[in-house]
């Protein structure tokens, strides 16, 4: 699939593109987002906000292939790259310098990424419902009155696994690590921590309440995703229940021969 490379500094067709950019800063679009752009089926908004007056080193790659993109961007030394067959609304504020990597075939009926000074990484596959946030960085220190230091000045990262389903009202917060398979339920904070791959998270904080589920996006038939988890899934206890045979095998020999010369 081929890719076209747009400077923000200039206008471009279909996309608007609201403040000052200078020519480091580039909007490079698939084919397919390219057509969908042209054609109407996506819409891309890219405005810059906050104190600097021309942001440089801005980087926006999107292979989306219909939907809503709304970018804000307050920072130099930024890339967003939206994957390819991404479809749905995404609103992305970015205020530190910051990346935002949404990998292929992810949807989103309205999610808001807010990114400060952090890397959002959401994997393939997602499904996101609307009004999910996703709060990579507090924006505001946290003080030790006692030592003046602020506490929270590190780098801040959200990561999202592959073929994840978050639900309505799902907030994801600084440090947070849902991994691969996982179903986040309706109204949960996710925080501090990683959580297992094919899991079922539940709750203010959102803990781990059933293990060794996933999700299909049909409620009639396995999706390509599900039906690939739960191959991988088989494989492993194939595996285990192998090396588990291999052991107790092992240890029979070693009891039999030490009785035997004992």
């Amino acid at each position: 699939m081929g890719k076209i490379i747009y400077s923000l500094s200039e206008a471009v067709d279909g996309a608007s593109i609201n403040g000052q950019f200078n020519e480091s800063c580039k909007l490079i679009l698939s084919d397919l987002a390219k057509d969908a752009l042209k054609s109407g089926r996506l819409k891309i908004i890219v405005e810059r906000h906050g104190g600097v007056a021309k942001l440089e080193n801005v980087i926006i790659e999107i292979g989306a292939k219909s939907g809503m993109i709304s970018i804000s961007i307050a920072e130099f030394n930024t890339k967003i790259s939206i994957g390819d067959n991404c479809f749905g609304k995404f609103f992305i504020s970015i205020w530190g310098a910051s990346t935002v990597n949404i990998d292929p075939n992810t949807s989103s009926n309205g999610c808001r990424v807010i990114c400060d000074n952090g890397d959002v990484h959401i994997g393939e596959d997602c499904m996101i419902a609307d009004h999910v946030i996703f709060q990579c960085g507090d924006q505001h220190g946290i003080v030790n009155v006692e030592s003046g230091d602020i506490v929270n000045a590190d780098r801040a990262s959200v990561k999202v696994g592959e073929h994840v389903w978050l639900a309505r009202q799902t907030t994801l917060l600084n440090s947070s690590n849902v991994l691969s398979g996982s179903v986040v339920g309706l109204g949960s904070v996710v925080s501090r921590g990683t959580f297992e791959k094919n899991s079922i998270l539940l709750g203010i904080p959102a803990k781990v309440v059933r293990n060794g589920f996933t999700w299909s996006r049909s409620t009639q038939s396995l999706d390509n995703y599900s039906a690939k988890i739960i191959e991988e899934s088989r494989l492993q206890q194939e595996e285990s229940r192998l090396k588990q045979e291999e052991l107790e095998k092992d240890n029979y020999l070693k009891a039999f021969f030490k009785k035997l010369f004992s």
